[in-house]
């Protein structure tokens, strides 16, 4: 455990210290801080990159959960706030035991990502974004699978699951949004919520 001091804006520039995600607690009594950072060697251990846990984000930091990681791209909690899961560019997700800041176990995605996480509502799946592919994660059979439609022309930008986890809606860079069914991996609707400009009368 440690206190974080201030970094300032030359030690960041030296480092490459970002902040890349923000989580809060289901409860609302824990923020969780990820760092980021463009180079890692295999021996990288600066405390400053590890996982951190605010105390309701109004507190200085009284907690370190995760040990120094060097990115910290995607943070999601679980339902119940017991699990704390971190993705990042080395295409893995960890599974973390809030309570006591031990690994559960770590899950192999792919090459990029995963760059955005979602917990289902019942704890059961865990939807992502890596490589510009949807993946799942089943918690229960530890299944990964990536059968949601593709779309390669674009890059996805956000992921949301509905409240009862039915459907799951993702935005991508050319202004497309797709809603798909989370049971059958197919696509309800798609559309651009940005209407067209009328065309130029010459």
């Amino acid at each position: 455990m440690f206190k974080r001091t201030p970094l300032y804006q030359d030690d960041a520039e030296e480092s490459g210290y970002v902040i890349e995600s923000v989580a809060w607690s289901p409860d609302g009594s824990l923020l969780a801080v990820g760092s980021g950072r463009a180079i890692c060697s295999s021996d990288f251990n600066d405390p400053r990159f590890a996982i951190q846990a605010l105390n309701g984000g109004t507190e200085p930091l009284e907690r370190t959960i995760i040990g120094p990681r060097c990115s910290a791209k995607a943070l999601a909690w679980s339902p119940n706030g017991s699990i704390l899961i971190s993705g990042g560019y080395n295409g893995i997700i960890w599974f973390w035991d809030v309570a006591n800041g031990e690994r559960l176990y770590t899950e192999t995605v792919s090459l990029q990502g995963p760059s955005l996480l979602i917990w289902s509502p019942d704890s059961s799946k865990v939807f992502g974004t890596a490589t510009d592919s949807i993946f799942v994660f089943d918690t229960e059979t530890q299944i990964l699978s990536f059968n949601f439609p593709e779309h390669k022309t674009e890059r996805i930008t956000s992921l949301t699951l509905s409240p009862d986890g039915s459907m799951l809606a993702s935005g991508n860079t050319v202004g497309i949004i797709y809603i798909m069914d989370t049971i059958t991996r197919q696509n309800i609707i798609s559309f651009e919520p940005q209407p067209k400009p009328p065309p130029k009368i010459i």
